[in-house]
């Protein structure tokens, strides 16, 4: 499984959790207005399921995604850390 297919499965899990409907997404996906609509609760929710999926998360090293590709690139920029 891609690394974009990994974040995109975490992110759709995310959404059936909140019983929101979990769209076609794909790296343009904005994670915020204009786009799922997530604050800061469903963020800090996100940097949990990342941390749990790959080790680490984008948010803990003081970074804030703005779309499903920036999440992936964060990923891919590290490949040593992923599972």
């Amino acid at each position: 499984m891609s690394t974009e297919q990994r974040v995109v499965k975490v992110v759709q899990g995310l959404l059936a959790r909140q019983k929101r409907s979990a769209d076609a997404m794909n790296a343009k996906t904005l994670l915020y207005a204009g786009g799922l609509g997530f604050d800061s609760l469903a963020a800090a929710e996100l940097s949990t399921l990342l941390e749990m999926e790959f080790g680490k998360d984008p948010y803990s090293d003081g970074k804030v995604p703005q779309t499903i590709g920036d999440i992936v690139g964060y990923y891919d920029a590290s490949p040593a850390d992923k599972k």
